[in-house]
C-alpha cells in the first residue's frame, strides 16, 4: 500500500494546484522582434523576443516566423498583432512618459514592468482618452487597454536579458526552458 501513496500525494499535489485555466497568447511582429503576451486567468507576462531569437529559431526549424514563434513559446495564438520596429519604440516611450508623469518615477529610472504596471492599473481612465485610438494605430492590437484592465497582475520581461542566442544554442532545450520558465512568470504576485 505505501508505494501507491507517493504517486497518489504527487497527483492530489497536481491536481490542487492547477488552477485549470487555459493560457492564451496574442502574437506581435515589429520588424525583426516579437512580443508575446500570454494571458492565464487575470495574470498577464509580456516577453519581448528579440530579433536573434525570432530568426535563429524560424532558420533551424523551418518554420516561418509568425509560426516558428508560436511552437518556440508553445501556446496557441489567440490573435496577431504588430506594425513596425518603429512603432514599437514609440509606443514603449509613450507608456513610459505616461507612467513617469502618473507615477513620479523619473523616466531615466523607468522600465518595460513599470510602464506595463501603470497601464494596467490606469487603464480603465485611459480607455476614455485618444491615448486608446493611438495605442490601436501603433500595436494594431485592438481593445489592448481592455485586456489589460481585466488583468490582476502583469509582468513585462526582455528574454534577450536572459537568454543568449548563438551558434552553439541548443534550441530543444531552450524552447524547453522558456515553456518552464513561462509556467513559472505566471504564478508569480
Amino acid at each position: 500500500m505505501r508505494p501507491l501513496l507517493l504517486p497518489l500525494l504527487l497527483t492530489l499535489v497536481l491536481g490542487i494546484g492547477c488552477n485549470g485555466e487555459t493560457k492564451e497568447a496574442y502574437y506581435g511582429f515589429f520588424g525583426p522582434e516579437a512580443v508575446v503576451l500570454v494571458t492565464e486567468g487575470k495574470h498577464l507576462v509580456v516577453m519581448n523576443l528579440p530579433s536573434a531569437l525570432v530568426e535563429g529559431y524560424a532558420g533551424i526549424s523551418g518554420l516561418d516566423r509568425r509560426e516558428a514563434v508560436v511552437d518556440l513559446v508553445g501556446v496557441p495564438a489567440k490573435a496577431y498583432f504588430g506594425t513596425d520596429e518603429s512603432s514599437l519604440a514609440e509606443v514603449r516611450s509613450l507608456v513610459w512618459t505616461l507612467a513617469s508623469e502618473g507615477g513620479q518615477i523619473p523616466r531615466s529610472d523607468m522600465t518595460d514592468d513599470q510602464g506595463l504596471n501603470f497601464l494596467q492599473k490606469s487603464a480603465g481612465r485611459l480607455r476614455k482618452t485618444p491615448f486608446v485610438s493611438t495605442l490601436e494605430k501603433l500595436t494594431a492590437l485592438p481593445d489592448g487597454l481592455s485586456l489589460l484592465e481585466g488583468m490582476k497582475v502583469c509582468h513585462a520581461y526582455d528574454v534577450g536579458q536572459f537568454v543568449t542566442i548563438d551558434t552553439n544554442t541548443d534550441w530543444k532545450w531552450l524552447k524547453e526552458y522558456l515553456g518552464r520558465w513561462l509556467a513559472g512568470a505566471l504564478l508569480l504576485e
